[in-house]
């Protein structure tokens, strides 16, 4: 946006005399330093936030023309276009914002939270009454108030009937989740959904590994799959933030319509995507990119893990 250039030349910054619109020691321009807030938030939207006409451009290229940025990006043409992470950042940001404002899950605490009691004949509930009878009496056999207090109890045990190195450990937690009166599942689901974004990035560098092997006869470097990899989850979180909308308008009864479209968009994206980027037949990127989905879910499965049991850690 045009600014009013001051009638002084002198440079309010550095005091020598400017000609024209920048100074010519330090480079400040010479603009009157009264800002209107429109261009104080057309500056902070475009400098900060990048939200300008190139990202416009770019965010339609993306939904509309699979594949398009990638090979314009490894091309050499990026000018005209947002860089890839910068894209990436933003949506991603946008994305986990909205959806941690959704309904938290919330987790049982008892049995009777699961079952509906109601509803038992009085088999069931015989059986029922037995079930929480056996856990209570299970639970009151492993009540330690304190962390000393369960080692104290396994030293008096003999040694082939003490708790193993894993179970200790986890008892450990279970005791020191009491101690401090919070719930030990809920805790670690909040571990979880709060690695959750560091998970998806790391799945970044994983799945442009993926690509490079699969496609390694195009003599492409890995940087230019790394690029593929970051537009191609760019793609899929501004989906699914689109999504989102009808997932939170619509009730329970319709996630499997709302799903089975985003998937169908999801596979046809990537499908187009593989194409355009690395030029072979139908069949041949089909195939490869079954084979991508499986490696990716693989890669995904052993990250789901690791940050389980590193939010396990972190209570």
């Amino acid at each position: 946006m045009s600014r009013k250039l001051r009638s002084e030349i002198d440079c309010l910054n550095c005091g020598a005399e400017v000609k024209d619109t920048y100074c010519p020691s330090c480079g400040q321009p010479n603009y009157e330093p009264r800002e209107s807030f429109r261009h104080i938030m057309t500056h902070f939207l475009t400098d900060y936030l990048h939200l300008d006409e190139k990202f416009f451009s770019s965010l339609k290229h993306l939904l509309l023309k699979p594949g398009f940025l990638t090979n314009k990006y490894n091309s050499g043409q990026r000018t005209k276009y947002v860089h890839p992470f910068r894209l990436y950042i933003f949506i991603t940001i946008v994305f986990f914002i909205v959806q941690s404002t959704g309904k938290p899950i919330k987790t049982p605490k008892k049995l009777t939270d699961v079952i509906d009691t109601t509803q038992l004949d009085s088999v069931e509930i015989q059986d029922y009454n037995d079930i929480n009878l056996q856990y209570s009496e299970f639970d009151s056999l492993n009540v330690d108030a304190s962390v000393e207090q369960y080692m104290a109890r396994q030293a008096l045990l003999p040694e082939k009937d003490r708790d193993s190195y894993i179970q200790s450990f986890f008892r450990k937690k279970e005791i020191l989740a009491k101690q401090q009166d919070f719930n030990l599942n809920e805790k670690i689901m909040e571990n979880f959904k709060h690695n959750i974004p560091k998970m998806m990035f790391l799945m970044l560098p994983l799945y442009a590994l993926i690509l490079y092997v699969l496609f390694r006869k195009k003599k492409l470097y890995y940087v230019e799959h790394f690029y593929h990899a970051v537009f191609l989850h760019s793609f899929f979180y501004i989906t699914k933030l689109i999504f989102i909308i009808p997932d939170r308008l619509l009730p329970e009864t319709y996630d499997i319509y709302i799903n089975s479209v985003f998937l169908i968009i999801i596979g046809a994206y990537l499908f187009k995507s593989l194409r355009v980027v690395y030029d072979e037949n139908g069949a041949s990127t089909l195939f490869k990119l079954f084979l991508s989905i499986i490696f990716y879910f693989i890669f995904l499965l052993i990250l789901v893990l690791l940050n389980g049991f590193v939010s396990f850690l972190l209570l």
